[in-house]
């Protein structure tokens, strides 16, 4: 082992120049990453919450007249985004409109109303 004495004060510069740039790089990696994947986060509930406002915009008449076809023809426009898996409509408390990407994830799902009233949503 070295001992510090024998280094000559060039080397110690370097060596501490070094690690002091090797420590920020670090941190403001880490910085970087976790910043980048709230923001990601954050895109994707905008975008969600966007969307489901025109869905909701778009599908007020065919639930006010009953028209389910309409409605299920809306959220069949999901189908467009590879992200969503289901789209549901609710009219009360009972399904009125459903889109599943494919059966498999019809069979597997459970109804959020199956399980929890509506109040506890808002």
């Amino acid at each position: 082992m070295l001992n510090p004495r024998d280094i000559s004060v060039k080397q110690k510069l370097t060596i501490v120049i070094v690690l002091i740039s090797a420590s920020v790089l670090i941190i403001s990696s880490t910085v970087f990453i976790t910043f980048d994947s709230i923001s990601i986060r954050q895109d994707v509930v905008n975008e969600m919450s966007l969307l489901a406002e025109v869905i909701s915009d778009n599908s007020a008449a065919a639930i006010t007249f009953g028209y389910d076809e309409d409605a299920e023809e809306l959220l069949s426009s999901l189908g467009n985004r590879e992200s969503i898996l289901r789209g549901i409509i609710y009219r009360d408390t009972t399904v009125f409109a459903e889109f599943y990407r494919d059966e498999e994830i019809r069979a597997s799902s459970i109804h959020p109303c199956e399980f929890t009233t509506r109040s506890s949503f808002l």
